[in-house]
């Protein structure tokens, strides 16, 4: 078995992935912020055997992936110790690794970014770490008999973009570069797999446009003995598959309609996502181009032809076309040219 305990750093970095989903309560949902020491903001620290269950979240539209750019670093040591890693390659924001304990004992990655794992002989515990300024080794700190394998490589972590379904919702997990999509993955404890609940919804109902400090305690004391259920839906966000339960269950518990919740505390609700025009890029140098678009809150990804009318490096056309409306998080492919075909 092997415990790994995450650092603040990544714990909030995940927190919108993982609170949600893997803790399965509405209430760690909340965003308020105004100290009134009734535990809305309940963090997690451990997290034990959940690497499997963050990948796959992270694997949904808006996921985080991690590209490797380095040669990955693989050493066997006794006790503790200090591995290099060589100078981070341009482009580095974090840290990969994947401990494999060859007898039982405890870790501690120290510094800022490091975790602690508790594992027995033969078991292996992973994860992506941001990278510290001036960061180029990993000390691990453990007793002068344990033995253990460690495999580490500089990484870029890059935030997958929303899918976007045929009304111009987006779904997907939500992340700090494009926001929270209008359809959000399902907690696992829904029970179903690649379901979304629509924010708007699930916001409402577990306390989210709740908007200052004494709707906040009423919140609080309405929601110890009452739920709601919200339905669950594929990515369209109109085929109903199943439904959630947001709030407590128990004796006592209550279900009450959406509606009883919003007439009293979802006065204000969410911005719908914004949707903007793209600009015309056709011509433009590659980069002025990404940056012309990424600007826009939406994600450009290149792609290159050969071309004998357009200079190498230029963009030749873009998807969607200028002019046309795409809501923020939205893929924009920009064909770039190579250059004149070979042999031309």
């Amino acid at each position: 078995m092997t415990t790994t305990e995450l650092d603040p750093v990544f714990a909030s970095a995940l927190r919108g992935v993982l609170v949600a989903h893997v803790e399965g309560t509405a209430r760690q949902r909340r965003r308020w912020r105004w100290g009134l020491g009734l535990g809305l903001l309940a963090g997690t620290g451990v997290l034990a055997g959940g690497v499997a269950v963050a990948a796959t979240l992270l694997s949904a539209p808006g996921g985080t992936v991690t590209v490797s750019l380095a040669v990955p670093v693989t050493v066997t040591r006794t006790g503790a110790a200090t591995v290099a890693l060589g100078s981070p390659p341009k482009g580095t924001t974090a840290i990969s690794w994947t401990l494999t304990c060859l007898s039982a004992g405890s870790f501690t990655f120290t510094g800022p970014g490091g975790a602690i794992v508790t594992c027995s002989a033969g078991s292996h515990s992973s994860d992506v770490q941001p990278m510290r300024p001036g960061q180029t080794s990993i000390t691990v700190a453990t007793g002068p008999t344990v033995s253990w394998e460690l495999r580490a490589e500089y990484v870029k972590t890059v935030a997958t973009p929303f899918g976007v379904n045929a009304k111009g919702e987006t779904y997907g997990v939500s992340n700090s570069p494009h926001g929270t999509p209008d359809l959000q993955v399902a907690p696992l404890s829904a029970g179903v797999p690649g379901g979304y609940l629509t924010t708007k919804q699930f916001d409402c109902a577990s306390g989210g446009d709740v908007s200052n400090p004494t709707q906040a305690i009423a919140w609080d004391t309405f929601n110890q003995h009452t739920n709601t259920v919200i339905p669950v839906y594929e990515s369209d966000g109109t085929t109903v598959i199943g439904h959630y339960v947001v709030g407590p269950s128990g004796p006592g518990v209550r279900t009450v309609p959406l509606s009883t919740i919003a007439k009293r505390f979802c006065t204000s609700t969410r911005t719908p996502s914004t949707t903007v025009v793209l600009p015309g890029v056709v011509g433009e140098p590659e980069a002025t181009a990404a940056n012309a678009i990424d600007t826009l809150g939406l994600v450009a990804q290149e792609t290159e032809v050969p071309s004998s009318t357009v200079p190498e490096g230029d963009v030749v056309a873009e998807t969607p076309g200028v002019g046309a409306k795409a809501p923020k998080g939205a893929l924009v492919v920009l064909t770039v040219s190579a250059g004149p075909p070979t042999g031309s």
